[in-house]
């Protein structure tokens, strides 16, 4: 594989059925994730708090969280040649000696823990454990929509760090095969995200004709997909929404 090709050896299980999918508002909009900021972030997620998020998790499901790191973009973020400006975040790919999702790109994370204070309390120590991550060296700014995945009968609540400067980070080489550092005007660019809509015979051995749209970034090296794709694809709609139609 080229050192500048796009996607990765992870494995995408995809049905017979798959039909290609709608474009995002945010798909495009390089110049304005370039202007992305710690200040603009804290103000468009303000409303997605962690109460907010926790009211709309089902109760009867194991509870696991994930830490969404933002922190501005430092030198080499931007594989698509627009370094610096805008923010990074981080992401992990899993070590391929791992028992489940062997080399998936996903945010640091896990379940929780007796004794946490759940999510946030799990998603610091998880990233703590995983990449050491200091948490005081970050502030929680919110935390996205719940996420229920069909194959682990688990709820995944994902919390939204800032770090004022890219945080030292080290992985653990039992959790984590690397570090990603992606800028966000990476991911908007079209040659990165592309949807596709797929249709399943059954969810988690429960016959089911449902179509479900699929988010992947291709980037340089790695395809993220599944539940941190969608992860990705509610941060980015939220941080760059749609502009207003020209009323002229």
């Amino acid at each position: 594989m080229s050192p500048t090709a796009r996607g990765g050896p992870q494995p995408i299980p995809r049905p017979p059925d798959v039909a290609p999918g709608a474009v995002p508002g945010w798909v495009g909009r390089l110049d304005a994730a370039a202007a992305l900021d710690i200040d603009a972030v804290r103000t468009r997620l303000g409303p997605f708090t962690v109460a907010r998020s926790l009211s709309l998790a089902r109760p009867e499901l194991r509870r696991s969280a994930v830490a969404v790191v933002l922190s501005p973009s430092e030198a080499g973020s931007g594989s698509a040649g627009r370094d610096g400006g805008g923010l990074d975040v981080v992401l992990t790919r899993r070590a391929w000696t791992m028992r489940t999702h062997r080399g998936e790109v996903s945010f640091p994370g896990g379940t929780e823990d007796p004794g946490d204070d759940f999510p946030v309390g799990t998603a610091l120590r998880e990233a703590c454990e995983e990449v050491g991550l200091d948490p005081d060296a970050t502030e929680m700014a919110g935390a996205l929509d719940p996420l229920t995945t069909f194959t682990s009968d688990r709820v995944v609540v994902p919390v939204v760090f800032l770090a004022g400067s890219p945080p030292t980070l080290v992985r653990s080489p039992h959790e984590v095969d690397g570090i990603l550092r992606v800028a966000l005007h990476e991911l908007v660019d079209p040659a990165c995200y592309h949807q596709e809509v797929w249709t399943w015979g059954e969810v988690a051995g429960v016959p089911s004709a449902r179509n479900h749209p699929m988010h992947f970034f291709d980037l340089v090296g790695d395809t993220v997909w599944g539940a941190t794709a969608s992860m990705l694809n509610q941060l980015l709609s939220l941080l760059l929404p749609t502009l207003p139609a020209d009323p002229g």
